[in-house]
């Protein structure tokens, strides 16, 4: 494989190393398999590709990649967190098993002549809308199979039907928790005006946060806004709502950040003892402790001991 013809290979604007294995193997090969198989040791692995350091010089010399580009495709290590494109995330915020794609973003790839490609932003598993289309960011094709990396060889088709997945997509669903589904969105965005706008409706104190410093706070003050679940702490349980009540608190500012928790003590439970408040205190200090953000562990207490 010579220089010449891999230059084409550059990445796209964003675009994942996994998605630009699969675009490059898929021109130079009738079994693009091969190819990543030939970069990565096994072409069923192409999903791991945005970790693989050890592949870079293999990729570099052989499609002819500038090294610099390569590695804004890939996920790096930040410490305890990852470092996604412009993004901190924590290690569970990264889905590398499902293919997740934007059938809407795929379809305006096509129409403009490109090659559909999949973004690198679009593995961040709290991002459910592409920001720049508005379209959904799905993980399942209509026809009810998950879109896994292993079996993929195009971006744009399902595996298991071979439809293009614009055309075999579920319908969107109505968005629920909007204010923040929107928010995250922008947050996450690809383009920096975006992500400006979504960081300037933040409180002061936060705004220059990581993102994973910022979903530690809205996850771990989501649980004030339910006492009983706060009395529980299932924190894999109520993720999802959880968030969207931390973060609907914090765009209405500090203010609204003390009210959240100062609400889970004000009404105890019918029945309760002279020991509930006390009770209630631990799972509060609980809660907080477990928060992987020292930044939000720190002012989530400092507000929690204004109760005391």
């Amino acid at each position: 494989m010579n220089r010449a013809t891999a230059i084409c290979f550059e990445p796209l604007d964003g675009e994942s190393t996994s998605s630009l294995l699969l675009r490059a193997a898929s021109s130079l090969s009738p079994v693009p398999g091969l190819v990543v198989e030939g970069l990565l040791g096994d072409a069923e692995v192409v999903a791991s590709a945005v970790h693989r350091q050890d592949s870079v010089d293999a990729i570099v010399s052989n499609l002819g990649v500038e090294r610099d580009a390569l590695q804004r495709t890939m996920i790096h290590r930040d410490g305890e967190n990852l470092r996604v494109g412009p993004f901190v995330v924590r290690t569970q915020d990264i889905d590398q098993t499902h293919r997740r794609v934007c059938p809407a973003a795929l379809r305006n790839d096509a129409l403009q002549g490109r090659s559909p490609y999949q973004r690198l932003n679009w593995a961040i598993r709290v991002l459910r809308f592409d920001a720049d289309t508005g379209g959904s960011i799905i993980d399942r094709c209509g026809c009810g199979r998950d879109l896994l990396w292993r079996e993929t060889a195009r971006i744009d088709e399902c595996p298991a039907c071979g439809c293009l997945l614009w055309e075999a997509a579920p319908s969107d669903s109505e968005c629920q928790d909007g204010e923040a589904v929107h928010f995250l969105s922008k947050l996450f965005s690809n383009r920096e005006h975006r992500r400006e706008e979504a960081r300037s409706a933040l409180p002061s104190e936060i705004l220059e946060w990581t993102e994973a410093d910022l979903l530690e706070l809205f996850e771990t003050l989501g649980l004030f806004s339910h006492p009983e679940v706060l009395m529980r702490i299932p924190r894999a349980d109520v993720e999802l709502w959880s968030r969207a009540a931390g973060i609907h608190a914090t765009l209405n500012g500090m203010g609204a950040i003390r009210n959240l928790i100062e609400c889970a003590f004000e009404h105890p439970p019918a029945g309760a003892d002279r020991f509930w408040p006390a009770r209630r205190m631990a799972f509060a200090n609980l809660a907080i402790h477990r928060c992987r953000s020292s930044r939000a562990r720190d002012l989530l207490g400092e507000l929690l001991r204004s109760f005391v």
